[in-house]
């Protein structure tokens, strides 16, 4: 036993030897960091970029994987498309820079970038338009059953004009109503959630009228259940809406399940753009490859027909981006009063 034991500490003790030879070796190593991402390249590199928009199955989502993918394969810019939680979140996302690019419509992110309506007394100054899209078009939904012709026959009637969820869906429905002389008190006024409960309830006769935005799956649901009928909106009475919804302007409906083209209605644009901070050399070549590419974007979204050249450039209340602008000179798309709009917008 006491064989045993002197060879087990003879062993112990040349082990220790050769593990103090060999930890001086282990002190001297250090953890090595992943490589940082890099979103600049160098020749031959992509530079990445996120682009923030609504969720998936929104038309928005689809147009921007539609931008993502011309870019890619026209420049060394790839966009990473993800998707946000609503409209409301996506100037902030941008205004973090999670994201240097977004996708919303122009009222909200006027809100934001004055720090009204949803963002009250949280300015978003950093949003610079890069170009302009398809509208978004509102208007007020009833059916053939309820007898409502105009915006006028709504007085003393059901309307569901009240949308806990959008901000612009709420005030248009008042605004509307105020355009044709009514005010809220002289209606039925009731909440909805959204856009698609607003359709369910006109539906389900919970309702005579219904405020909503004029896309959405239920759309096609009402078309088969009932006529609807779409309120014209006059056009001249648009100061009105502007008074409260400066980025909303006047416009006639699409083709939407039985509902005509045509009609007078008012909506807001869907804005690509930027923060501010995202550089000029960048901006120009994502716009002058969207603007002068749509034609292959088109057979993507039917709304890819309304993001034309004619359409790029619109007197918006919200700056445009230097780059953007460069390139829209350029191309003589930049009429020259919105060279003093940009000043008053910098105020």
């Amino acid at each position: 036993m006491k064989k045993f034991w002197s060879k087990t500490m003879a062993l112990w003790m040349s082990l220790s030897v050769a593990i103090l030879f060999v930890m001086p070796s282990w002190g001297q190593q250090k953890p090595q960091s992943p490589p940082a991402r890099k979103q600049a390249t160098s020749p031959g590199q992509r530079m990445s970029l996120s682009y923030v928009t609504l969720p998936t199955g929104s038309s928005n989502y689809t147009i921007a994987v539609g931008h993502a993918q011309l870019v890619a394969k026209k420049t060394d810019i790839e966009l990473i498309v993800q998707p946000a939680s609503g409209s409301v979140a996506i100037p902030g996302l941008v205004g973090s820079k999670e994201a240097m690019l977004g996708m919303g419509v122009a009222q909200t992110l006027f809100d934001a970038y004055k720090g009204v309506g949803e963002y009250q007394g949280k300015r978003h100054p950093f949003i610079r338009v890069l170009q302009s899209g398809h509208d978004m078009p509102f208007g007020i939904l009833t059916h053939t059953g309820t007898g409502i012709k105009s915006i006028s026959d709504l007085k003393g009637k059901r309307v569901s004009c009240n949308i806990l969820t959008s901000n612009v869906g709420r005030h248009v429905g008042i605004l509307e109503l105020k355009a044709y002389g009514l005010d809220v008190k002289d209606v039925i006024a009731l909440k909805s959630e959204n856009n698609d409960t607003g359709v369910r309830d006109l539906i389900e006769g919970r309702t005579d009228a219904t405020v909503c935005s004029l896309s959405g799956a239920k759309m096609e649901e009402l078309a088969t259940k009932l006529k609807p009928v779409l309120l014209p909106f006059d056009p001249s009475r648009i100061g009105v809406i502007q008074q409260g919804l400066p980025a909303v302007f006047a416009t006639v409906s699409k083709k939407t399940g039985s509902i005509p083209a045509g009609i007078p209605i008012v909506g807001t644009p869907s804005i690509l753009f930027a923060h501010q901070d995202l550089d000029e050399g960048t901006v120009y070549r994502l716009v002058k490859t969207l603007v002068e590419s749509y034609e292959e974007l088109r057979p993507i979204h039917r709304d890819f027909n309304d993001w034309t050249p004619k359409n790029a450039v619109k007197k918006l209340p919200i700056p445009y981006h230097p780059g953007a602008i460069k390139y829209y000179k350029e191309a003589g798309l930049w009429p020259a009063e919105m060279d003093q709009v940009q000043i008053e917008l910098l105020k």
